[in-house]
């Protein structure tokens, strides 16, 4: 009997996991832009997550250069450009109740040096929290220190980090990762 019971509750949080992703993420095939070839190709629209919408004006999306990303970051480049980031976008996006997002999406040319700056920047995290379905190797969260966590991960040529504030907790913002990378990865693989 207890096997049944916890048959039947995996289940159900399965099933709820599903339906949360599929009330959060249009997944038509309208909307399909996977094997994504450039940086601009993986903004964030709202027709893509429901509740979310990228912060009008030009501080909302933009796209630099690695020659020019220091004027973005005021300087704060140079990691990711001796890692040998090539283009980036700037994406920020809100949602209901003061949550935030502020996304970076980086093409560096190959899936090896994605990996390096990945495995670079992770180093930086103290405290990494898991986000679901996802290894360690791929994404990764830390953080929330003051209410702001960072998420970093990498699909293919793609490296992407992620800084969230305004979660409830901790457990709302693993669950806010996971939307925005699976969104992120059907639009690269």
């Amino acid at each position: 009997m207890p096997e049944v019971n916890y048959k039947l509750s995996l289940c159900v949080l399965v099933s709820s996991l599903c339906l949360c992703k599929m009330i959060w993420i249009n997944t038509s095939k309208d909307n399909d832009q996977s094997l994504a070839n450039n940086v601009g190709q993986l903004q964030i629209t709202t027709t893509d997550v429901t509740g979310w919408k990228q912060i009008a004006g030009p501080t909302g999306f933009s796209t630099f250069s690695a020659s020019n990303f220091n004027q973005d970051v005021d300087g704060g480049d140079v990691p990711y450009t001796k890692n040998g980031m090539i283009e980036v976008t700037d994406q920020r996006l809100e949602g209901s109740s003061g949550k935030q997002l502020k996304s970076y999406c980086m093409d560096f040319g190959d899936e090896n040096k994605a990996r390096t700056m990945f495995d670079d920047q992770i180093t930086l995290i103290t405290t990494r929290l898991h986000i679901p379905y996802y290894n360690d190797t791929v994404a990764i969260a830390g953080g929330g220190v003051g209410g702001t966590y960072v998420v970093y991960a990498h699909f293919k040529k793609y490296y992407i980090e992620m800084q969230i504030t305004g979660m409830q907790d901790q457990s709302e913002m693993l669950q806010t990762a996971f939307l925005f990378l699976d969104l992120y990865a059907s639009k690269i693989e």
